[in-house]
């Protein structure tokens, strides 16, 4: 490993994978976006719960994909440096924005209305979890 990734982020933690909708989507559709939170956070529930089953599910997808499954050692270790959620960690959009103008991908790096974590925060708090925050990127 070249760098840990990690230490270039705000409290080490990065999103890999956000879950985005289009506003007009999410707007016209908001009990199947409703929905699609809660299955997305069931999922993450269930590899939390079931990590032998999960790396074994995931294994099987790459085989699928790729005519290759990746060696036990190797997925264990990778395994380990993860971790699952839901919250789409503001802070590493802000930085995201700021990288990207800097080195000339976008003029613009305003992201003032880009979340809107209202229906998110419905599922959590029906789960008993803690509300995640737009860091001031939108609604929360």
């Amino acid at each position: 490993m070249l760098v840990d990734e990690r230490s270039l982020w705000p409290g080490g933690q990065f999103a890999t994978t956000d879950l985005i909708v289009a506003k007009t989507f999410f707007d016209a559709h908001p009990y199947t976006v409703k929905a699609l939170i809660s299955g997305e956070q069931r999922a993450i529930n269930w590899v939390e719960k079931n990590p032998s089953d999960a790396k074994a599910a995931v294994n099987d997808a790459l085989l699928t994909l790729t005519q290759k499954k990746l060696k036990t050692s190797v997925l264990d270790a990778a395994w380990g440096e993860l971790s699952f959620g839901v919250d789409p960690l503001a802070s590493t959009l802000k930085k995201e924005a700021a990288d990207a103008a800097r080195v000339g991908l976008t003029s613009n790096s305003n992201l003032k209305h880009i979340l809107d974590l209202r229906l998110l925060n419905q599922v959590l708090n029906a789960a008993g979890k803690p509300r995640v925050s737009a860091g001031g990127l939108g609604q929360a």
